[in-house]
């Protein structure tokens, strides 16, 4: 079920600081990002922007770190803008040993333990963490007979976690929403779950 991806955002990669209205982001209590928007010098001072407004506005921030090489591009820059502006960060194995230049579960929990943030990351058949200061939460994956394309498990994984987590539930409710997610997904064709 893995597979090799090559990125293209498409009409994402245009947008602009001076496209972003500070009125409409004031009625969101929560912003998701992408780390891949980071490869472009415009979309780079356009997340940058919606940062300072969220931070200005207490309004919550979450930023997937998106691909292990586009962490490696820009690993320092995006540590010092998780630092300033994000809340939460949605990550995968290979994503935080990249970001934390770590190899082993353990170095990549310590660091995150001390990184001061919320952090989410999925750890394939594993299932998923959350860590947060001295707060540790695991869920278990759901058993899979058949894993046919991991396309967008990362992408549902974070919508269901979302989901739950933006209601107040619990953190477990949330890692097992989005553990629930991204299972359907990866058990078919394509990044979206089709609608039966």
């Amino acid at each position: 079920g893995e597979r090799t991806m090559a990125t293209h955002i498409g009409i994402g990669s245009q947008l602009r600081p001076d496209e972003i209205n500070e009125d409409a982001l004031k009625q969101f209590n929560h912003i998701y990002m992408e780390s891949y928007l980071w490869d472009h010098e415009l979309t780079k001072q356009t997340l940058q922007k919606v940062g300072q407004i969220a931070k200005q506005n207490k309004i919550e921030t979450s930023l997937s770190l998106s691909d292990p090489f586009c962490v490696d591009r820009h690993r320092n820059e995006l540590k010092d803008f998780i630092t300033e502006y994000v809340d939460l960060v949605f990550c995968n194995f290979d994503e935080a040993k990249m970001f934390t230049e770590s190899e082993t579960m353990a170095d990549v929990s310590a660091f995150f333990q001390n990184l001061n943030k919320k952090i989410v990351m999925t750890a394939s058949a594993e299932g998923a963490y959350y860590f947060e200061r001295e707060t540790v939460r695991h869920r278990p994956s759901h058993k899979i007979s058949k894993v046919l394309d991991t396309t967008g498990a990362g992408d549902n994984f974070a919508a269901g976690f979302l989901e739950t987590y933006l209601l107040g539930h619990a953190i477990e409710e949330a890692l097992e929403n989005g553990n629930t997610k991204a299972g359907k997904v990866i058990q078919q064709l394509g990044p979206r779950i089709k609608r039966s």
